[in-house]
């Protein structure tokens, strides 16, 4: 271990590592003249903690038109009876946003706007028997 020396004081000191040194050094210690100090043991460098990074999940839109009871109830406000529902207007080749929203509680405009939901003809509201007579 090296052996440090306090110019003022004469004061001698054990220096573990090279971080300690430095400090001692600043304080007003010095290396005596004609001592041989063995290396300084360097202060380890902290290694930088490395997690694996969170695995990308990629969303896909939920087809409303071909999807599966499970994939239904994942999304927000569905749960198994209005996935049943959704299924049997798919099956009845009846689904579209007049038709979905008429099953309730659920932001069918936003969920298919944040891409997490698409049918066959989107966000088109079909129109009623009656505005298509007044065409």
């Amino acid at each position: 271990m090296p052996i440090l020396e306090h110019a003022r004081t004469g004061q001698k000191v054990s220096v573990p590592d090279k971080e300690t040194m430095n400090d001692f050094l600043k304080q007003g210690y010095r290396i005596p003249q004609g001592v041989l100090t063995p290396p300084v043991a360097p202060v380890p460098a902290k290694k930088p903690v490395v997690t694996d990074p969170e695995p990308l999940v990629e969303m896909t839109a939920v087809d409303l038109a071909t999807a599966e009871l499970p994939a239904l109830v994942e999304l927000p406000g569905v749960g198994t009876a209005k996935g049943r529902q959704i299924m049997e207007l798919a099956k009845a080749d009846n689904l579209s946003l007049t038709t979905l929203e008429e099953i309730g509680g659920v932001d069918w405009v936003e969920l298919y706007q944040a891409g997490k939901v698409v049918w066959p003809g989107g966000l088109q509201v079909e129109e009623t028997e009656e505005e298509q007579e007044e065409e």
